[in-house]
C-alpha cells in the first residue's frame, strides 16, 4: 500500500521562490500598465488643452474675408490709357505735403511729415488719479487706462504724417502708465474677396502683412500704411521682405487709378491683394493686419527691440524731446519700447522709402528677438496677439511658422517696390503719385523672392 505522503505532490524550496517572483512580477504588469494608463490620460488631456487654447486664440485673430475661384478676372489697364505728367521730387512734395496732391476720394493726408509728438515735458506730470481724471482719459474703477481713448481718433483721413496727429507733450511724455491696452482690432467688414491665384513655388509662401494707419480700434477703415510681404522659402528655412510705397499709381478693380494704400480703404485685405497680384503678378493668398495700437502692445509684451538709429535719426527724434526718456539716445543700438517703435515706424521725415525701410527693420528685429524661443512662448505670444492681430492663415499653417520662428529663420533679404531706378514721379489728375512699369517690376520681384 502505498504511503499517502509519497504520492502528495513535493514542492521544493526553487519552486516556492519561482511562483512568489511570478506574483510579484504579475502584480509589476498591472502597476506599470495603471502607470502607462495614466501617463496616456495626461498627455491626452495636455494635448486637448493645447489644441483647445489654441483653437481658441486662432478663433480670435482669424478672419476669413472668403476665396473666389475665378481667379484673376481683371484686365489691368496700361499707362497708354491714361493721361498723367512726370514731374520733379519738389514738385511732388509741394502737392502731397500742401494736399493737393491727395483729392483722389479717399481722405486728405496734407499733414508735414515731420510733425512728431513734442516728448520734452518732464516725465513726472503723470495725470493726477486723485482727482477727476482728465476727460481725454477713459479710467476703470482701478483707475487704469481701459480703451484706445487715450489716442485721439485719426479717423480714415488720418495724415501719413511721421506719429499720430494730436498728441499732447503730457500725452506722449515717457514714464507716464497707460496700463495694459485692451485694444481689441477688426478688419473691414466690407472687405472683398481674394481671387485665387495657383502658387508659384511649392516651398515659398508669400504672405501680406499690412500695417494700418490708425490708432482707433473703431475706425476699420483706415488706409494700408505698411505693405510688407514677408516671403518665407521652407526650403532653405529663410524670410525675405519686399515692401510696397503706398504712393504707386497703380489701377484698382472697380475705383481705376489710385494710389495703391486706397485699395485697402475701399476693399479690405481682398482688393489690396488682388491689386498687387494683378499688377505685379504675385500669389499672395494670405495675409496678417495690425494697427498702430496693436504695434505698441506686441512690442510692449516682447520687452521693446534692439533698434539701429541713424545720426540724423537721432538729431529728429532728440527734437522732439526723446532725450527726456532716453537721455544716452545715440547713434546705434537703442532700445525702444512699443510707443517709440510705433513712433520710428510712422517716421517720413527724409522720405516715403525711408519709412518703409524703418518698418522692415522693426519686422526683422521683431523676428530676430522671437528667433530661438520655445513653441510654449511662441503660443503664450500668439495668445497675446489674438485680439492686436488678424489673419486668414489657416491654423496649421500659423503654428507651422510659429514653429519655424521659434527655431529661427534667416532674414534673406530686404527690399522695396519701386526698385532703385525703375520708376519716376508723376501727376495724375489733382494726385501726387509714383509711377513704374509693371512689366520689369514684375519680372525683378520674381527674380528677388524666386531666385
Amino acid at each position: 500500500m502505498t504511503d499517502a505522503h509519497e504520492t502528495a505532490p513535493r514542492y521544493g524550496a526553487d519552486t516556492v521562490r519561482m511562483r512568489c517572483v511570478s506574483r510579484k512580477s504579475k502584480t509589476a504588469l498591472i502597476l506599470g500598465a495603471c502607470v502607462l494608463a495614466a501617463a496616456a490620460v495626461a498627455v491626452f488631456t495636455a494635448v486637448a488643452t493645447a489644441v483647445l487654447y489654441v483653437a481658441r486664440l486662432y478663433g480670435n485673430m482669424y478672419e476669413n474675408p472668403g476665396f473666389t475661384e475665378s481667379g484673376l478676372d481683371y484686365s489691368v489697364p496700361g499707362f497708354d490709357d491714361i493721361s498723367y505728367d512726370v514731374i520733379t521730387e519738389e514738385e511732388y512734395n509741394s502737392m502731397e505735403f500742401s494736399g493737393s496732391g491727395s483729392s483722389d476720394g479717399v481722405p486728405d493726408e496734407s499733414t508735414e511729415p515731420d510733425e512728431l509728438p513734442d516728448e520734452s515735458t518732464e516725465p513726472d506730470e503723470l495725470p493726477d488719479e486723485s482727482t477727476e481724471p482728465d476727460e481725454s482719459f477713459q479710467y476703470d474703477e482701478s483707475g487704469d487706462v481701459t480703451d484706445d481713448d487715450t489716442h485721439p481718433s485719426p479717423g480714415p483721413g488720418h495724415t501719413d504724417s511721421d506719429i499720430s496727429e494730436g498728441l499732447s507733450a503730457d500725452e506722449s511724455s515717457e514714464g507716464q502708465s497707460y496700463g495694459e491696452s485692451e485694444h481689441v482690432y477688426s478688419e473691414p467688414q466690407f472687405a472683398d474677396k481674394i481671387k485665387l491665384v495657383e502658387p508659384k513655388s511649392s516651398h515659398v509662401v508669400n504672405i501680406l502683412l499690412i500695417g494700418r494707419d490708425s490708432l482707433d480700434p473703431a475706425n476699420v477703415a483706415g488706409r494700408s500704411d505698411a505693405m510688407i510681404v514677408v516671403s518665407y522659402d521652407s526650403k532653405n528655412d529663410s524670410v525675405r521682405l519686399l515692401s510696397f510705397d503706398r504712393d504707386l499709381l497703380v489701377p484698382i478693380e472697380g475705383h481705376g487709378w489710385s494710389k495703391l494704400n486706397n485699395s485697402y480703404y475701399w476693399g479690405g485685405a481682398g482688393l489690396l491683394i488682388n491689386t498687387l497680384n494683378s499688377v505685379f503678378g504675385l500669389d499672395i493668398r494670405y495675409y496678417i493686419t495690425i494697427d498702430l495700437q496693436g504695434i505698441i502692445d506686441v512690442v510692449d509684451r516682447i520687452g521693446g527691440l534692439d533698434i539701429y538709429l541713424s545720426q540724423d535719426e537721432v538729431a529728429t527724434y532728440l527734437v522732439h524731446g526723446w532725450g527726456t526718456a532716453y537721455p544716452e539716445l545715440c547713434e546705434g543700438y537703442n532700445h525702444l519700447d512699443g510707443r517709440h517703435v510705433m513712433y520710428h515706424v510712422q517716421n517720413r521725415s527724409d522720405s516715403v522709402a525711408k519709412r518703409a525701410e524703418r518698418q522692415r527693420q522693426v519686422v526683422a528685429a521683431i523676428m530676430e528677438k522671437l528667433s530661438g524661443g520655445s513653441l510654449r512662448d511662441m503660443l503664450g505670444l500668439l495668445d497675446y496677439c489674438s485680439m492686436k492681430v488678424k489673419t486668414n492663415l489657416p491654423l496649421s499653417k500659423l503654428v507651422s511658422y510659429a514653429s519655424a520662428a521659434a527655431s529661427g529663420v534667416e532674414l534673406g533679404g530686404s527690399g522695396a517696390v519701386p526698385f532703385t531706378g525703375e520708376w519716376e514721379y508723376v501727376r495724375y489728375g489733382d494726385v501726387a503719385a509714383k509711377k513704374c512699369d509693371f512689366d520689369t517690376t514684375a519680372r525683378l520681384i520674381d527674380e528677388y523672392l524666386y531666385g
